[in-house]
């Protein structure tokens, strides 16, 4: 029982910690891991508006498996990241990526609406869904590189706490 007891303070205290996390920290760790998969620089201060447009969100899908989004809209001529498209279009490609994380195996409770990231309007669901995805990475798709850091090596814990709680 006393076993069960410290788990479970364990566990709530990873929760505390995850949850007083601050917004730029989490999305400093998901920015190069983006870059790192797209080969497209995502810098932290403007990570909403370079990935709004749903174009590097859709490469980093391709990244971790080969065309799970065969066609999607992306610029002609410029920067990835700067391109402005209609924003019908932005969205249909964020939509896209979250149809890509399902089948990448992101649970249904842990994905974000296009409105999140298009709108701005909940960026912090967008980089929980981020978060959720490179955890999976780590576990079921070796070849991507690095992985979201601070909340992936809290879930990591968390996990591992539950782990023992339930043997």
């Amino acid at each position: 029982m006393a076993e069960f007891v410290e788990a479970a303070v364990k566990v709530s205290i990873a929760v505390k910690i995850a949850e007083k996390v601050s917004l730029e920290v989490r999305i400093s760790s998901c920015a190069p891991w983006i870059s790192e998969n797209t080969g497209v620089k995502i810098d932290p201060p403007n990570f909403q508006k370079q990935l709004r447009s749903g174009t590097v969100l859709c490469m980093l899908a391709n990244a971790i498996q080969k065309d799970i989004i065969p066609k999607f809209e992306k610029p002609k001529i410029g920067e990835i990241t700067d391109f402005i498209f209609p924003p019908m279009a932005e969205v249909d490609n964020i939509k896209l990526f979250i149809e890509a994380c399902k089948k990448l195996g992101v649970p249904n409770d842990d994905l974000f609406e296009p409105k999140d990231l298009h709108a701005n309007s909940n960026l912090e669901r967008f980089v929980h869904t981020l978060e959720v995805l490179s955890t999976i990475c780590a576990s079921q798709h070796k070849h991507v590189k690095g992985s979201a850091g601070v909340m992936a090596a809290i879930v990591k814990a968390a996990e591992n706490v539950k782990e023992k709680i339930l043997s």
